[in-house]
């Protein structure tokens, strides 16, 4: 698993569009997953421990994390961009679907920043100066610290959602190369080390389009000036039957748009 996740994330950062524009989203085995049957409180199933079997949460708290680099500033523009209008639906469907107990937003960098709960004041206000006015670094991404930080806040009762177009940025390093090794052995171990303590943690992960209109900034750190379709994404993490649960309540065809390009 850890493999497949490794590889599709080089893949889907270092190339331009993949699959087929707006055509039927690939899948593997994880999209078999049912809807699990719940009690009242809570599914009984997770990690087994010396006192048994830890009860999963019914209603998950959902961390949402959106990356605010400077790559981001050409997704966003007073909730006028797909990107906005898609991450918007989304999270509403979420919301109107009553599986959460409680929604967190947070902007992602160099550290998380909380920006509250109400959803549609959160994606109206996305801008480039709301990024940038916001603290922490936006100048640089370093992707493996990203996830490290995003699950050290995940758990069998947490699903975290992070939106990023999934850049690397390293800003002005002497080997780029040796760089993007060392953030691909980082985001393996990081994950290695989540399944060790959640053995039942699950990755989805959505691939949409968006109209953008801006400056992103390639691995060997050289502006790229772009106005047209660039993509972007949405990483769902958690247990296992949460993640199946979301599956269920909020299939690909509810999402607004553009679509759903790619699913892993």
């Amino acid at each position: 698993i850890l493999a497949i996740i490794i590889c599709m994330y080089a893949t889907c950062c270092m190339s331009g569009k993949g699959g087929n524009r707006g055509g039927e989203a690939k899948t593997n085995n994880s999209e078999q997953i049912n809807t699990p049957q719940t009690s009242s409180s809570t599914i009984i199933e997770g990690n087994a421990t010396s006192n048994g079997i830890i009860a999963i949460a019914d209603h998950p708290i959902v961390n949402v994390y959106l990356e605010n680099s400077g790559s981001m500033n050409g997704y966003v523009d007073n909730g006028k961009t797909l990107f906005q209008q898609d991450v918007y639906n989304y999270l509403c469907d979420i919301h109107i679907s009553e599986i959460a107990s409680e929604i967190n937003l947070h902007f992602i960098n160099s550290q998380i920043i909380n920006k509250g709960s109400v959803i549609e004041d959160f994606i109206n206000k996305l801008t480039p100066n709301s990024f940038k006015t916001s603290g922490g670094k936006t100048t640089t991404t370093d992707i493996a610290d990203v996830f490290k930080q995003v699950l050290n806040r995940t758990d069998d009762n947490t699903v975290s959602i992070f939106i990023s177009d999934c850049i690397f940025s390293p800003g002005s390093v002497t080997n780029p190369q040796a760089y993007l090794a060392n953030q691909q052995v980082g985001i393996k171990k990081c994950f290695a080390d989540h399944l060790t303590q959640y053995p039942n943690f699950s990755v989805l992960v959505y691939q949409l389009y968006s109209n953008f209109s801006g400056t992103y900034y390639d691995y060997m750190n050289r502006p790229r000036k772009y106005n047209g379709e660039r993509p972007y994404y949405i990483w769902v993490m958690g247990h296992t039957a949460n993640i199946a649960k979301l599956r269920a309540y909020i299939p690909n065809e509810k999402f607004s748009g553009s679509g759903v390009a790619n699913m892993w």
